[in-house]
């Protein structure tokens, strides 16, 4: 038996519904007979008739609303969920209404009728035309619009972000974090085989997860298989968060989701009522300014509550409600939300989803609930819980792996945003210390906000094949731009703008650096490179997770200490490596400033560029020299070969050495010799040097690429390559260099060539030297005094460029002083000469004038030639002059011969040339190279600071003989002498010098 109460009820609300649609279907007639008086007058005006048939007119104009009201998506949908509701109760009742209206003719028809009586033809016009207009107009604007929309779908199209997207995915054919399944199992659950039992379900995950991507997998699950058996109602509590009457939001929205889905006008209005109730509001009739309480809609809420609860269980759909990012809300719109829930909405065939983060919701209460209080309070209210664990593996194929092109799928317009600083996330992923990154990359949103980073800092627009940026160092300081900022400050700014060593390493004589006993740690490279006080003392005051990730760009234990041996990793490294000042402004440039380093001063250029020359099919070295970052370079040429030269040991085949060491033996005369580098040495000495190192560890062969068995019949193909025997002839290296320039450079060359080849003690030229002394004596011994190997090892060379000198020079009487203060500046400069000017500009070179620099330049040669070809010192550098022209006696012949040439040749009489000038010059060069070393020594000038190379007794005959006629010349007061320009503020005290030390020797002797 139903119950009693229950019936009231029932009663009432069919009473109240009878009255609306008998209200709604007299309203419709009314309308009829109103349209049809303005028809009726409208037509007497113009036939003169006064009650003709104008029901087709009539007809015409409800067919038009009605089929405006169909363009419209919205409307048509209403019109099938009241035809498919069935509700034929609720049509014979607005059918009521309809012959009410017509059995009274209406309800207040006759105050219109006089009213319409009384219009004008203009009047009654008007009032017909306006629908029509409206009408049109509707129809335009409805054209408009999808015109309008159809354009927006093509730019679209066309149209794509450059950044990702942090908007969830909608369809679970894109799903790339296998969610799927959980999902779908999830979705069956919530529908629950379609029991009317109300429950609320728990989506328990950290921000960036997929929670809202898993939400819409479920939604999408139950569109396809319960289309016409749930509606789905997503609150967006983010949207009203601020609102006072944030329940009223959330009634408002269910009851038009309700609307879209159903048609149910009593479950609304019930709704609508249980809402007012809930708010103390009470339901109001408005006419005009005032507002009238309706007593006829007072009840209890316990009556609308049974009402609400017989209706829903009557009703064929199940309501899911959704509230996404419920722990973004504050904590107490939280509770509301929670409270509502729990005392209001636990009604047959609803069922809630609510995702949320329990350690955000935890964060946001001031008194810091702890995570197990907070579940207690939440279990409260919710009935069932799951969490959301995305896989490391199914982040890292998403979003690393470039055979799926992840990255560069949402990119779009960066399709080749394979970065160093990706490979450096795809390291991150496979490290057995991914478990410190979460807080840093441990879910999508994060990873999305770095690569968007990326994209907003352009750093995809940085060539990383070329640049000098690790990996690692580039995605652990875009983590500390992103997450620490004001950590990133301060790197910024205790390391920039010549400020160093708080965070970057420092060395033993640098600031900062810690004092104790330093036995625990030594780098590979030999620095014994340490963190900073300071750095130690600032990460004490860090999180966990900021001392982690600082120690993984700057901890000098884990940067340098990681079994690198190979050199060229080494060197590599020590480019690269942010922990290093000077690379760390590089990254802080490039984060901050967007500033692109210059590819020409990155050490990765070269090595690609080697590997360009080096590989199989590779280029040849021309083509490499040709290309326009080093045509027109000479500096920039010298790096490729000082890669070259670090990478020589490996990978560079018998061809490839063969030709690297043959371009630089046939192009000295490209390169300058004004001393424009480090250390003063000019780009030629530094090519010449090149030279000799190339022949050390690739001049020479044992049958594989990386040449390890470097026994002395393998390192003997060096010396064959230098005097051009066997399979190097006429392409020796002594030939070369003295064919493929003027004599004098060639002299030149040949002598410093020679010099470079001494193994001094430093030297680390194993090979030629044994390759040299072998050469010189089959049966040479290798091992034991220093100074002794030396002698054994350079004879032979010195005695054949002796040879070439006498040949080139003694035996054509060509005094070496007039060749070279005849070079050119272009001969000076090789292929510089046309830069010169952007030397000066770019302060490569002193900013003084060209024709100074190279006087300077041709005195060096002088003084370089003569000094390696005449000295007899066995200490230091060993010139030709402590050999015999053949054999080994040593008695100095070279240096006897040189001297005769000097005096008899270069300084002696001649009528043409001014001779005396060559030896006073000669002589100022050498005391003016001693001079700083007299001055710290306090010492004077002596005739032995003359004579490691010129005999002491040529000088004293030669000084004797012409000292009268030299002074008859009176060189100190002249200052026009292009030899004396470079003594121009000392030369007339310096000369003076001489002067008197020579008249002592001569007086001495006498």
């Amino acid at each position: 038996m139903d119950n009693p109460k229950e019936n009231k009820n029932e009663i009432k609300f069919n009473f109240s519904l009878i009255l609306s649609y008998i209200f709604l279907g007299m309203l419709v007639t009314e309308i009829y007979i109103i349209i049809n008086m303005f028809v009726a007058r409208f037509l007497f005006y113009i036939t003169g008739v006064l009650d003709p048939k104008s029901d087709w007119i009539i007809g015409l104009i409800y067919v038009g609303l009605i089929y405006i009201g169909f363009l419209n998506k919205e409307s048509r949908k209403k019109w099938y969920l009241i035809f498919k509701s069935k509700r034929f109760d609720l049509l014979i009742l607005v059918s009521t209404g309809i012959i009410l209206t017509f059995v009274y003719e209406g309800f207040g028809i006759f105050f219109i009728q006089k009213w319409i009586d009384d219009l004008s033809a203009m009047q009654i016009s008007g009032l017909i035309v306006s629908p029509i207009v409206i009408i049109g107009i509707t129809y335009l604007q409805i054209y408009i619009n999808k015109k309008a929309e159809l354009r927006k779908k093509k730019d679209e199209k066309d149209k794509s972000s450059n950044f990702m997207s942090d908007l969830a995915e909608e369809k679970r054919e894109n799903d790339k974090f296998d969610l799927t399944n959980q999902a779908n199992n999830f979705a069956e659950n919530v529908y629950n085989n379609g029991s009317k039992e109300s429950l609320v379900f728990g989506i328990d995950a950290p921000w960036g997860s997929g929670k809202s991507t898993f939400v819409n997998f479920c939604k999408e699950y139950w569109e396809e298989k319960y289309k016409e058996k749930i509606i789905v109602y997503n609150f967006d509590v983010l949207r009203y968060e601020d609102e006072k009457n944030l329940f009223n939001k959330f009634v408002d929205g269910l009851i038009k989701e309700i609307k879209n889905n159903m048609f149910a006008p009593e479950l609304e209005s019930l709704i609508s009522k249980y809402a007012k109730i809930l708010t103390d509001s009470k339901a109001t009739i408005s006419l005009g300014p005032f507002r009238f309480g309706s007593p006829i809609e007072e009840e209890s809420i316990d009556k609308i509550v049974d009402r609400l609860k017989d209706i829903l269980k009557r009703i064929d759909y199940k309501i899911i409600i959704i509230i996404d990012d419920l722990d973004r809300l504050n904590f107490s719109s939280i509770k509301e939300i929670l409270f509502v829930i729990k005392k209001a909405f636990t009604f047959p065939n609803i069922s809630y989803v609510l995702c949320y983060d329990t350690e955000n919701i935890s964060a946001l209460e001031q008194q810091k609930v702890n995570e197990e209080k907070l579940s207690e309070f939440l279990e409260k209210f919710i009935n069932i819980k799951i969490s959301i664990f995305v896989e490391q593996l199914f982040m890292k194929n998403y979003f690393l792996q470039v055979e799926e092109q992840s990255l560069s799928s949402d990119l779009l317009n960066n399709n080749k945003f394979i970065l160093k600083s990706v490979e450096g996330l795809r390291e991150i992923f496979d490290g057995t210390d991914f478990h410190h990154y979460f807080s840093f990359i441990g879910d999508a949103r994060k990873i999305k906000r770095l690569v968007n980073t990326i994209l907003l800092l352009k750093v995809e627009e940085t060539d990383f094949y070329n640049y000098d940026f690790d990996r690692q160092d580039l995605i652990h300081l875009l983590l500390i731009y992103i997450n620490y900022p004001i950590i990133f400050k301060k790197i910024y700014s205790t390391e920039m703008y010549g400020k160093s060593g708080f965070f970057s390493l420092v060395l033993p004589h640098d600031k900062g650096y810690p004092k104790e006993k330093d036995s625990e740690f030594q780098s590979s490279n030999g620095n014994n490179y340490k963190n900073s006080i300071y750095y130690n003392d600032y990460l004490q005051k860090l999180s966990n997770d900021q001392r982690f990730i600082l120690n993984k760009v700057f901890e000098a234990k884990y940067r340098l200490n990681t079994g690198i041996r190979e050199s060229s990793k080494e060197i590599l490294k020590n480019h690269t490596y942010a922990c290093f000042n000077k690379n760390l402004i590089r990254y802080l440039d490039l984060i901050v400033k967007m500033a692109q380093p210059i590819k020409t001063e990155q050490y990765n250029f070269y090595n690609n560029e080697l590997y360009k020359f080096t590989s199989e099919q590779g280029l040849n070295i021309n083509e490499i020299l040709l290309q326009s970052d080093f045509k027109n370079n000479i500096f920039n040429q010298l790096e490729f070969f000082k890669v070259i030269l670090n990478n020589s040991y490996h990978n560079i085949s018998k061809e490839k050495a063969r030709e690297i060491i043959s371009y630089i033996a046939s192009n000295l005369s490209r390169y300058s010799l004004i001393k424009t580098l480090e250390n003063d040495f000019s780009t030629r000495e530094v090519m010449i040097y090149f030279l000799v190192k190339l022949l050390d560890e690739i001049g020479w062969e044992d049958g594989g690429i990386r040449r390890q068995n470097n026994v002395d019949e393998n390192v003997l193909l060096i010396s064959y390559w230098i005097y051009g025997e066997k399979e190097y002839e006429n392409i020796g290296i002594l030939d070369t260099l003295i064919n493929n320039t003027n004599d004098i450079l060639g002299i030149h060359d040949l002598l410093s060539f020679r010099s470079n080849c001494i193994a001094g003690p430093n030297s680390n030229m194993f090979n030629l030297a044994r390759a040299l002394s072998l050469h010189s004596n089959s049966v040479a011994i290798l091992s034991g005094v220093v100074l002794d190997l030396v002698i054994e090892e350079m004879r032979e060379l010195s005695q054949k460029v002796f040879k070439i000198f006498k040949i080139k020079y003694i035996d054509h009487r060509k005094n070496i002083f007039e060749d070279v203060y005849d070079l050119t500046s272009k001969e000076i400069l090789g292929d510089n000469s046309q830069n010169f000017k952007d030397l000066i500009n770019n302060k490569e070179i002193a900013k003084l004038e060209l024709e100074n620099k190279t006087e300077y330049t041709k005195d060096s040669i002088i003084w370089s030639i003569i000094f390696y070809l005449g000295n007899i010192e066995s200490s230091g550098t060993i010139g030709c002059g402590y050999y015999d022209t053949e054999g080994n006696q040593d008695n100095h012949e070279i240096n006897i011969l040189v001297n005769d040439y000097l005096f008899d040749i270069c300084f002696g009489l001649n009528e043409l040339k001014d001779n005396y000038k060559y030896f006073l010059n000669y002589l100022l060069l050498i005391k003016n190279g001693n001079k700083t070393s007299r001055i710290i020594l306090n010492q004077q000038l002596k005739l032995e600071d003359f004579t490691s190379v010129l005999s002491k007794e040529k000088i004293i005959e030669y000084w004797d003989k012409n000292n009268q006629e030299i002074k008859s010349r009176n060189y100190e007061k002249d200052h026009s002498s292009l030899y004396f320009k470079r003594y121009k503020d000392s030369y007339k005290e310096d000369i003076i010098e001489i002067y008197k030390l020579l008249d002592e020797e001569i007086s001495k002797g006498s």
